[in-house]
Order: structure tokens, then sequence, then C-alpha cells
């Protein structure tokens, strides 16, 4: 009787998986700018709801369109916050030539996306502490 050979076990490969979040420098930059400033935080306590969401839509649709098409928004000199963002992101050169940790330099648009999923978080969790936490209170939000 001729013995069937058992089929070769592959071993799983093993993924380098970073244990450290992912930050950078532009994530900490634009919080301080936009959300923790002591002279102009976002939003602002007396700012209607129709104007919060229409900021963070603003915030968002600037961000992903500087971060896919890979060059920052033009500046009009008006002073809005629109405008503010993109003098911001000319200053800090996102997101073309912002400096990376260089455990995740090979995945540049991964990280760029990851800023920018990071700082939307931080703008809810803006929206939730708004108002004395009118969103559900400081300590709801991530809701994970």
């Amino acid at each position: 009787m001729v013995k069937k050979k058992k089929p070769a076990v592959k071993k799983a490969a093993k993924h380098k998986v970073a244990t450290q979040k992912l930050r950078t420098k532009f994530m900490s930059a634009f919080i301080a700018e936009f959300i923790s400033s002591t002279t102009d935080p976002w939003p602002d306590p007396t700012q209607a709801g129709p104007s919060v969401i229409a900021d963070f839509d603003m915030f968002m649709d600037v961000l992903l369109k500087a971060c896919v098409l890979q060059q920052p928004p033009v500046p009009d000199g008006s002073g809005s916050l629109r405008d503010r963002l993109a003098n911001f992101l000319l200053a800090q050169n996102w997101p073309v030539l912002a400096s990376i940790p260089k455990l995740w330099q090979g995945i540049q648009p991964t990280v760029r996306l990851i800023e920018v999923s990071v700082i939307a978080d931080a703008l809810l969790k803006a929206i939730n502490a708004w108002r004395g936490g009118s969103g559900g209170g400081p300590n709801q939000w991530p809701p994970h």
C-alpha cells in the first residue's frame, strides 16, 4: 500500500506591523491651529449648527482634494476659514512635501489619508465638545 504524501503546510507570512500610532507634525500643527487654538478655536461656541456643518464639510473637501490631487488649494486672500486653511496647507507644504516618519515613508499616499482621517476624528471631537458637549458630551467621542 502506497502512503499518500501530506501536502506541504505553508506558513503564513509574518507581517511587519507598526505597533505605534501614526502621528505626524502636520496632524499636530493642524489641531493646534484650528481646534485647540486659544485665539481662534473651531467651532466657535456661538456658531450656529448649520455653519458648523458647512465648516466641517469645507475642511473635508479641501483636505481630501489636496490629498487626492496632490496639490494644495489656492488661497483667495479673503481671510475666511477656507483661506486660512489654504494658507496653512501651503505653509506646511502639505500634501506633497510635508515630512513623514521614516517608518512610513514608503506608503505616502496611505499616510496622507490617515492624516485626513485623524484630523476628521479631531474635528468630530471638537463638534462633540462644542457648546459644552451638546453633541453628546466631551467624553462620548470616539464611539469605539
